[in-house]
């Protein structure tokens, strides 16, 4: 049997009620040359039962399940070491592919050798599946951890890029939330980034719990300035100014959480949708979702 192009890795964790619509929408893609790896991280749900289902019916579908929590960039950096793709594409068990997103980004990435790590736009979505709003795009090719800092960085579950790149840049596993920014900030500068345009993700971002999320963020982020642009850059003068910035947007977001209006301001990240777009988009979930 060849092996496949692309990994996909989703990994979760008390994820019973949107894993099956991540699932499906891998199992629905255009693209069909892949394998999914799903890593439980110790769930207390039914999660591990879903991933099993597929499974069971597909075999290109892997299930690792060890008992431990030991946080998503271990995970990460776990299926990067045991993928078995050229290609690895990341996922997270709450969010939904377009059913070509697979398809879009191999096409760029053969297209574009030079590239390491491509990413796209997405549309943003609710607890209930809704259509919102859609991402904005700062810069197609960040280059520069200003361009990172700037807004210029990757949506996290649509990245695809060299299984060899991510071996060789490997997730902080010191970190429990914020990940992703930790690794571009170290590697964007002897690295390739380019952001695609196209939406080719439905993320999961209003209605959901957010100031325990925030906090957690806030914490990890400000360790990463510290860490990366305070100790190993030298960028003093940017790493305190990215603190006071975290620290004035976690205040707003205490204040507007303790009067019950944070999905406003998660909404305001995003740009606003036309009716005949958003009918378009929630056409696609429905195909990327499909039974």
């Amino acid at each position: 049997m060849s092996l496949p192009l692309v990994t996909i890795a989703i990994p979760f964790y008390n994820a019973e009620q949107y894993l099956r619509q991540a699932v499906l929408s891998v199992v629905n893609q255009s693209y069909q040359n892949w394998e999914l790896i799903l890593v439980d991280d110790n769930s207390r749900d039914r999660s591990v039962d879903i991933a099993k289902e597929f499974s069971l019916r597909d075999e290109r579908i892997r299930v690792i399940c060890d008992g431990h929590n030991r946080g998503l960039a271990t995970r990460l950096n776990e299926t990067v070491i045991i993928a078995k793709g050229e290609l690895y594409a990341r996922m997270d068990a709450d969010d939904i592919m377009d059913v070509d997103r697979i398809q879009t980004q191999v096409q760029y990435l053969t297209e574009y050798p030079d590239v390491d790590v491509v990413g796209s736009m997405a549309y943003i979505i609710d607890k209930d599946s809704n259509v919102i709003s859609e991402s904005n795009l700062v810069m197609e090719s960040p280059k520069t951890v200003e361009d990172i800092l700037n807004g210029g960085g990757f949506i996290h579950p649509s990245i695809m890029g060299k299984t060899s790149w991510f071996k060789q840049n490997s997730y902080d596993e010191n970190l429990r939330r914020m990940q992703d920014l930790g690794l571009w900030l170290r590697s964007v500068e002897h690295s390739h980034f380019r952001i695609l345009p196209s939406k080719l993700m439905f993320y999961r971002a209003v209605g959901l719990p957010t100031i325990k999320k925030d906090w957690q963020e806030f914490k990890c982020s400000n360790e990463l300035y510290f860490t990366i642009l305070y100790k190993e850059q030298g960028r003093k003068i940017r790493s305190v100014k990215m603190f006071l910035l975290s620290m004035f947007k976690l205040s707003v977001y205490m204040v507007f959480s303790i009067v019950g209006k944070t999905d406003y301001l998660v909404k305001r990240r995003y740009k606003p949708i036309a009716s005949r777009v958003r009918e378009d988009a929630l056409d696609r979930l429905h195909h990327a979702i499909r039974v």
